[in-house]
């Protein structure tokens, strides 16, 4: 009777756990106004943003490693800036790897990248300067966040202008050993200044004198003038998720641009070289002798700058041209005439204009 009177009232019931109440909602993600997303455009598993402040990123999904690589371009200024000097945009590049930071003393960023177990490196060209980082994807984050200092804090100490200068001689030293790039370098040169430049003389001696003579002014104020939002681009590509390495970007350069790093660059010395203001319809012409085996030509066409919306079919132009063994002037030149031994075809942006190239 008392086992009965407890299954009636349920207290030899087994006991059915309550529901928990739902977890409240994640808060919003907040991202700064000023790198917030004004233009998005996607594609497949790539996906373009331009912010507010007129950086540009590009983030493409790879899951098949589990590594990611970060790629940063600094485009060539527009007109009226700094002009971009391949040499002077290195030496610039080599001191804001090496320089350190207001946080990081000089040299400390290499270390810091190899403890995620991570690499950097860095290039100049004459339309761009980059910065290269591979990293595990889980270090992704972090990569991005010294990546993200060293561009936008660079403290340029002197020491590190010498020594970038130093090594940067030795370079453009063994350059003039290539002919070919030589070449492409007294183009550049005739092209855009009519004549040697500032540092652009490919000539060893000259070379090793006018990086020596450049000063931090000078380098500061190409820093401040080139190294801005409008002209960066960062691409992420690896075992990534757009959403994530988006907002980290997005929060990482908020105040980018907002105001100088450096205050020694309140007096600069005068730019070195200016472009040339000449009608650009007129034929330059130079002819330099060594002691090689062939001849070199190297032909320089005035086309659009890098803002042009023609730009892609500048590039799928030059392919065209002289780019593989199907090209235009690979098949006339090398394959039916027998006129030349190479041809090559390029495009060249720089700062307010551009170069269609060919080299024979």
């Amino acid at each position: 009777m008392a086992a009965g009177s407890a299954a009636q009232s349920g207290r030899g019931r087994p006991r059915v756990p309550t529901p928990e109440s739902a977890p409240p909602p994640p808060p919003p993600v907040e991202v700064p106004a000023a790198t917030s997303v004004a233009n998005r455009q996607q594609a497949g598993n790539i996906s373009r943003f331009v912010l507010q402040n007129g950086m540009i990123v590009i983030i493409s999904e790879q899951h098949a490693t589990p590594l990611a690589a970060v790629a940063a371009c600094f485009r060539a200024s527009p007109p009226g800036a700094v002009t971009g000097d391949r040499r002077l945009r290195g030496l610039v590049q080599q001191a804001v790897i090496a320089g350190g930071t207001g946080t990081r003393r000089p040299g400390q960023i290499y270390g810091d990248v190899r403890a995620l177990g991570a690499t950097m490196s860095g290039e100049a060209s004459y339309d761009a300067d980059y910065f290269l980082t591979v990293a595990p994807a889980e270090k992704i984050k972090d990569s991005l966040a010294i990546q993200s200092d060293m561009l936008q804090h660079a403290v340029l100490p002197q020491e590190e202008i010498n020594r970038a200068a130093q090594l940067l001689s030795m370079e453009e030293a063994s350059r003039c050993d290539e002919p070919p790039a030589y070449a492409v370098d007294r183009l550049v040169d005739l092209a855009i200044y009519g004549g040697p430049a500032g540092v652009e003389s490919a000539q060893p001696s000259r070379t090793s004198r006018d990086l020596a003579s450049i000063t931090r002014d000078q380098v500061t104020r190409f820093y401040q003038e080139s190294y801005k939002p409008a002209n960066l681009v960062i691409a992420v590509a690896g075992d990534v998720s757009t959403f994530d390495v988006l907002v980290a970007i997005e929060r990482l350069y908020s105040e980018f641009g907002t105001s100088l790093t450096n205050a020694a660059a309140a007096q600069v010395e005068p730019r070195q070289a200016e472009p040339r203001s000449a009608d650009r319809r007129k034929l330059s012409y130079a002819e330099e002798r060594a002691d090689i085996s062939q001849s070199i030509v190297t032909l320089g066409y005035p086309v659009l700058d890098y803002d042009g919306r023609d730009v892609p079919a500048m590039e799928v132009l030059a392919a065209l041209i002289g780019q593989g063994r199907g090209s235009l002037l690979n098949r006339r030149l090398l394959f039916s005439q027998g006129v030349a031994s190479r041809v090559e075809s390029d495009y060249i942006s720089l700062a307010g204009s551009g170069l269609l190239l060919l080299r024979m």
